[in-house]
């Protein structure tokens, strides 16, 4: 969790630890920083793509909201609380945390409603994933676990106190290097605290709180409140396959998908979201002509694990697809690619996607004719 790509060589393979851009290593392992090489690529034409390709020039859209992103500290040495934060309206949360004790833990999101007010609050949906010491598991269900229809779930919150969000979660025990992700939408009529912290499997969530002291971010500080929950990503112009020919756009380089800044609620200090973790993107390429085209997906900056939805013609279906799907993660290779499907020009296609937790970006999108 820091500015500069991370590669962690591990017994001859590129492994992954960790949940946004770079991947950091325990003491022991052999780091190597990619960033500089990536930014210094003429045309943004990185090493992993086999044949350099025109570039499809996007913008795109910002949807407001609060998203709580709790990632700092990611391993936990001690309990505490890991953040918190005070929201109202919709709001995202996003957690990815790993037990360093030697103890078993449990990690817990609790509500705290803190006016004289009885507050309303809606679930819209949510995704749990781990414990598990497969962190390329973990982050790939995850989004999975997130994409899937879900019925809301609407709750009330009494004044002046304090509920446990995820009940389950009560009964998820980490133990020493076990990893756990959560992702909730929520709506709130009144201010709310949401607050995750780590504490002893045995403890009341509540009565622990009371007295447990915030935790310093650690050295990579990747924790905030930003305040955009969803991104569309649309070209400048309709696409034309036959004019245009096999194109592709870059997400999340911080080049031409710029990441958040935030505040980090517990220290008032300025934080950035390296990787637009929490965000969900909303990509759609209007075109012109008829025919098909095709859509792929391209890891840049190393092993990635995760999964892509895929709406067509706004119906409330959606398809999910793994990426990639014949296996747990790819990338250690250049040219690697996980096909997104062939579609018909006169569709509507809508991908949506969400950086996912343990993998390494940016990502190319390739789409050309069929």
């Amino acid at each position: 969790m820091f500015q500069s790509k991370l590669i962690v060589l591990l017994s001859g393979i590129l492994f992954c630890f960790c949940s946004t851009v770079p991947c950091f290593a325990n003491a022991n392992q052999k780091t190597i920083s990619l960033l500089d090489q990536y930014r210094h690529y003429p045309n943004h034409q990185y090493p992993a793509l086999s044949i350099p390709l025109p570039q499809l020039s996007m913008r795109s859209i910002d949807k407001k909201g609060s998203l709580i992103f709790s990632d700092s500290p990611e391993t936990v040495l001690e309990d505490g609380i890991l953040y918190e934060d005070t929201v109202k309206g919709r709001c995202r949360l996003y957690y990815y945390h790993v037990n360093g004790t030697a103890t078993p833990k449990k990690v817990v999101v609790l509500l705290q409603n803190n006016t004289n007010k009885n507050t309303d609050y809606t679930i819209i949906r949510s995704a749990n994933a781990g414990p598990s010491k497969n962190y390329f598991y973990v982050g790939k269900t995850s989004q999975e676990n997130y994409l899937v229809p879900q019925t809301e779930l609407h709750q009330k919150l009494a004044a002046g106190k304090t509920t446990i969000l995820n009940q389950s979660t009560q009964n998820k025990p980490l133990t020493k290097d076990e990893l756990v992700c959560g992702i909730y939408d929520l709506t709130f009529n009144n201010p709310t605290k949401i607050i995750v912290a780590m504490m002893p499997v045995n403890a009341d969530p509540v009565r622990f709180i009371r007295t447990a002291h915030i935790l310093p971010p650690d050295s990579h500080k990747l924790r905030g409140t930003f305040p955009v929950i969803d991104r569309t990503i649309i070209p400048k112009k309709n696409y034309n396959p036959a004019q245009d020919g096999t194109v592709n756009f870059v997400l999340g380089d911080n080049i031409l998908d710029k990441y958040l800044t935030g505040k980090d609620a517990t220290t008032g200090e300025k934080t950035i979201n390296y990787g637009n973790y929490g965000v969900l993107y909303y990509i759609n390429i209007p075109m012109r002509g008829t025919g098909y085209v095709n859509y792929s997906l391209t890891p840049l900056g190393g092993v990635y694990s995760g999964c892509v939805g895929v709406r067509i013609n706004d119906s409330d279906k959606m398809q999910l697809i793994g990426t990639p799907g014949h296996k747990m993660f790819f990338g250690k290779q250049y040219g690697d690619i996980a096909n997104l499907g062939t579609y018909n020009m006169r569709d509507k296609v809508l991908f949506i996607f969400s950086p996912p937790g343990a993998s390494n970006l940016p990502i190319s999108i390739t789409v050309g004719p069929a």
